[in-house]
């Protein structure tokens, strides 16, 4: 059975930090940016979250949780101090240390649901840094890849109920590519999409002003907390796989946070088996114009075994490349229409970014820690597991464990496909030439059939 990866970032709500996932880390967890200088200044919330992140903490009983499907689990960060972790509940590693950015991996689980625990036995001198998780789930039966279909949120395909707002910002979903997205600070407002699929992935931003929100998935509700005192762009704010490809799924995001407080939503990524390309040409071989229906292919192969040439009707062609135009214009002009004016800040003071039941911890405490950047504790040097401009890398090519993906929400080399636009996504389009397609196409069907020594050499079936 085929195996593909995916990976989880530190930085992910999928992640759960106890009792707290952003403040002093001397009293839960505390997230570090490398290219923002480190740990963040707790004057100034909603400071960009740039490059290699991890969370760290000094905190003894300091606890991450994770909620995965699949057969295997790697854990990966930094520790000079010791930590347990368990497995469904049952421990299988008491006192555990680490010299390498391999915290913990454990294979050969049953297909499934599994949850993991771990806990620090963290102090200001012993640390413990979490950098992501890598998840290895199997392919359904008959599957060899899955291929990626994002739904930007723009997509006409996504239901939103609520008020929402389409908004911009430099650093959503990156400083590299920025693009619209959308936001709401109505409580309860929601955004839908029905899918068929192995796995389901929902991105959006991390900032000051965010709060909890909820996803539900074929009926079952899951909460999570988007609130942090950075600004995140592109976070991985829900994922599950084992789904069943063959039958629908519906996912939705609600935000559950009261008035004023906000959600933001980037895409909804579909992972779905990888349809074979020969396939998809074999069931589209035709073209329509009218009550007419031309094989292009048959039409190729007639005039090729004939040796007098024909003209071909020019409104046959033209009407199929009109009517391809007309439906862009159409595509392009519904995508305008949904972006609506800009939304606000947030019209009340945003909660802290704690977990519901633990009190939250003296952030003016840590304003003097968190002036000087502490180093990874472990002796193997970090490099981010995040896309980037530069040409992409493996930040764990040299461990023998298991070599990840370089993006959050790629598969694995075995698995991976190149990603798909979804149905109903608008696509920037260039000025179509019809009248030189169409001349083009006529000199293609109408040139005469090549002498023996001009055939090229045929290609292997």
């Amino acid at each position: 059975m085929a195996l593909f990866n995916h990976t989880i970032d530190d930085s992910d709500p999928v992640f759960k930090f106890y009792p707290y996932a952003d403040g002093d880390f001397t009293g839960g967890w505390s997230p570090w940016f490398a290219d923002s200088g480190g740990f963040r200044d707790v004057s100034v919330p909603g400071e960009d979250g740039v490059g290699q992140s991890m969370h760290y903490t000094a905190f003894g009983g300091a606890s991450v949780f994770l909620e995965f499907h699949g057969s295997a689990i790697y854990v990966f960060g930094s520790a000079n101090c010791s930590y347990d972790v368990t497995v469904d509940s049952t421990t299988v590693g008491s006192g555990l240390t680490s010299k390498t950015n391999l915290l913990f991996s454990t294979t050969g689980l049953s297909l499934g649901t599994h949850f993991l625990n771990l806990t620090a036995h963290a102090s200001n001198q012993q640390q413990l840094a979490l950098d992501s998780a890598v998840v290895s789930d199997a392919l359904p039966n008959g599957v060899d890849s899955l291929v990626s279909v994002v739904y930007d949120n723009t997509n006409s395909t996504l239901q939103y109920s609520g008020d929402w707002e389409v908004d911009n910002d430099n650093q959503i979903p990156s400083k590299a590519a920025p693009k619209p997205y959308h936001q709401t600070s109505a409580s309860m407002a929601s955004a839908s999409l029905n899918f068929t699929g192995s796995a389901i992935a929902i991105n959006g931003a991390l900032n000051w002003g965010h709060w909890t929100y909820n996803v539900t998935l074929d009926g079952v509700s899951r909460q999570y907390n988007a609130s942090t005192f950075w600004l995140v762009g592109n976070a991985q704010l829900f994922y599950e796989s084992g789904l069943d490809p063959t039958e629908p799924h519906q996912v939705t995001l609600i935000n559950s946070a009261g008035a004023g407080m906000v959600m933001s939503l980037n895409d909804f990524t579909v992972y779905a088996p990888n349809v074979s390309s020969t396939s998809a040409i074999s069931s589209s071989s035709s073209l329509t114009a009218g009550s007419s229906t031309q094989s292009i292919s048959a039409a190729a192969t007639s005039t090729a075994a004939s040796s007098s040439s024909s003209k071909v009707d020019a409104g046959v062609i033209a009407g199929p490349v009109v009517g391809g135009v007309a439906l862009i214009a159409i595509i392009l002009a519904t995508f305008f229409w949904l972006r609506r004016r800009r939304l606000g800040g947030p019209t009340q003071d945003p909660p802290a970014p704690y977990f519901e039941g633990y009190s939250s911890p003296n952030l003016n405490a840590v304003s003097e820690k968190v002036q000087t950047v502490l180093s990874p504790p472990s002796t193997v040097p970090y490099q981010s597991n995040r896309p980037s401009t530069d040409a992409p890398f493996n930040p764990y090519a040299s461990q023998s464990a298991i070599a990840p993906t370089d993006s959050r929400t790629a598969l694995s080399q075995a698995a991976q496909s190149s990603p798909q636009s979804a149905p109903g996504q608008a696509q920037p389009q260039q000025p179509v030439d019809v009248e030189r397609i169409i001349e083009l196409i006529a000199q293609r069907i109408d040139r005469p059939p090549p002498a023996d020594h001009e055939i090229p050499p045929q290609y292997p079936h």
